[in-house]
């Protein structure tokens, strides 16, 4: 079974056994989840997820959303847009 690589979406890092992880979604607002978080139905990869090696990146990204422009009815569309 290949196992698939993962690059923080922020500084690039490599995804190692022992990091704290978290995965986020954007759209109106951010959810943040804990890497191991599966939900009750499994994790969708349709939907566009940043990857992120940990709290340095989070506090980024986080930035990021607070800092993009709103107007009303605009909305971050994709996760593509807080980068």
């Amino acid at each position: 079974m290949r196992q698939e690589q993962f690059n923080c979406d922020i500084c690039g890092r490599p995804k190692q056994a022992s990091n704290h992880w978290w995965r986020v979604r954007a759209g109106n607002a951010l959810h943040i989840y804990h890497w191991d978080y599966f939900g009750e139905d499994g994790w969708d990869d349709s939907i566009p997820t940043k990857h992120i090696c940990g709290q340095e990146c989070l506090q980024r990204l986080v930035q990021n959303f607070l800092d993009a422009p709103f107007g009303i009815g605009s909305t971050i569309s994709t996760t593509e847009d807080i980068q």
